[in-house]
């Protein structure tokens, strides 16, 4: 009897956050809950432009406010470098302050999660986005 596996292709998320603290401890803690993933991170959103063109990530993980760049910016930008991926916003704003602000309604944002992040609101949007590009569930 033969057995074939099945080849899952990786998904890639680039993690954009100015603090190099919460950068690294994202970049370390999304490839031990999500084994597939490959995580790139970048300090402002400059770099965040970069690695898109060059790495093209299936989800961005940003803080709205970064250095080099207005978040808000970035992230209108990430569409035009590779349409579909699935963005999450941090940031320290209410929830209703972050809708009502006319800037931001041009995005498409998937999912928002407000600081401090838990782990398990960060896992869940991230599982979402995922299911979204790739089809898989946890």
């Amino acid at each position: 009897m033969e057995i074939i596996h099945k080849l899952v292709p990786p998904i890639s998320i680039l993690v954009v956050e100015e603090d190099d603290l919460s950068r690294e401890i994202l970049a370390t803690i999304i490839p031990k809950r999500f084994h597939h993933a490959v995580v790139y991170s970048a300090a402002n959103g400059k770099a965040c432009l970069e690695l898109m063109k060059t790495h093209s990530p299936d989800i961005v993980i940003t803080d709205i406010i970064v250095p080099g760049m207005d978040g808000v910016l970035e992230t209108n930008r990430i569409p035009n470098v590779k349409p579909g991926t699935k963005l999450i916003v941090i940031t320290t704003d209410s929830e209703m302050q972050v809708r009502k602000d006319p800037t931001l309604s041009s995005i498409t944002v998937d999912h928002y999660l407000f600081k401090p992040v838990r782990c398990p609101d960060l896992f869940a949007a991230i599982e979402q986005c995922i299911a979204q590009v790739s089809g898989r569930t946890f």
